[in-house]
This record gives C-alpha cells, sequence and structure tokens, in this order.
C-alpha cells in the first residue's frame, strides 16, 4: 500500500496495491473501500473532498450518510434531474464500485517498445503503482522512483499537482 498527502490540506491518499484485472483484487477494493468509509464515518471524517463523489464513492453514500440524509439526496435528484439524464449513477442510485472499470485484458501479443522495461511497460507501471507515463518519465529522465523528472527541470513547483502526486 502506498500513501500520499496533502497534509496542510488534511487529505489523506491511500492506494492499495490491487490488479484490478484479479476477481480477488477487485473484492478486496471493494472491502476495504467499505472498511474506510466506515472508518472516516466513526471518526466523523468527510468520505470526499478534494475530487468530489462521482463514480468512485457514489456507492458508499447510503451506508455513510444514512437511510434518511441519502433519502433527501434521491429527494433532491427527483426534483431536479426527473428524467435521470444528469450523471446518472453519481451521488445516488450508484453501481457497485466494480460494475464500470476502464480496463482490457493484456494483449495476447507482446508491444514491442523502443525503451528497456525488465518486465514490460504495464508491468513497471503495474508494479510501481503509477501511470505508464509515470514509468516512461522516471526511466528516460533516469530518476528514481518517486522523485517526478519535472520537478528535476523546475523545481519550484511546490504546490503543483504534479509535486503532490510524484
Amino acid at each position: 500500500m502506498t500513501y500520499y498527502a496533502h497534509a496542510s490540506s488534511g487529505c489523506l491518499h491511500i492506494r492499495p496495491l490491487i490488479n484490478i484485472k484479479q476477481a480477488g483484487d477487485r473484492a478486496n477494493m471493494a472491502s476495504i473501500a467499505q472498511f474506510v468509509a466506515d472508518l472516516l464515518g466513526d471518526y466523523g471524517g468527510a468520505l470526499s473532498s478534494e475530487h468530489g463523489d462521482g463514480r468512485v464513492r457514489s456507492w458508499l453514500n447510503r451506508s455513510f450518510y444514512g437511510p434518511d440524509l441519502y433519502a433527501l439526496f434521491e429527494q433532491v435528484k427527483g426534483t431536479f434531474d426527473p428524467h435521470n439524464r444528469f450523471n446518472p449513477g453519481n451521488i445516488v442510485d450508484a453501481p457497485p464500485i466494480d460494475q464500470h472499470l476502464r480496463w482490457v485484458p493484456d494483449p495476447a501479443i507482446p508491444v514491442k517498445t523502443y525503451l528497456h522495461f525488465a518486465n514490460g511497460l504495464a508491468e513497471e507501471a503495474r508494479g510501481h503503482n503509477r501511470s505508464p507515463m509515470h514509468a516512461v518519465m522516471n526511466f528516460v529522465h533516469r530518476q528514481p522512483l518517486g522523485t517526478c523528472a519535472v520537478l528535476v527541470i523546475d523545481p519550484y513547483l511546490e504546490c503543483s499537482t504534479l509535486n503532490r502526486t510524484g
């Protein structure tokens, strides 16, 4: 598991090392999310702050906010969007967390790359729980993982989103 934060804002990001291509890991993802939501509720925390609810957390809203407040969410949605045209499945009536995951099976034919990745680009990115572009940047600029190559060029991006994720 990796952790990173915007500590001054009170925002903690937790990234479990999960491979969504495996059914067991998808089940773990849902269990971890439910556990964290319950823990947040117990301590009076916020389920979302920086990025809103959307598809990732909406399925937790009923259990996190309780049936009375969730019923108000449904009432507001029904009043302002009676035909459910605006962001269906967000905030209310959300599908399970694993219903709309964007992944495809590994290609049957290996992809030829011009850079050397010991385990292949996809596996390098997955293994470091980073995006493929981050892995490429780290490789090309020969920076240790966790050091963003852009910050090497311009170290004054202290408050940028890129710095907070690198």
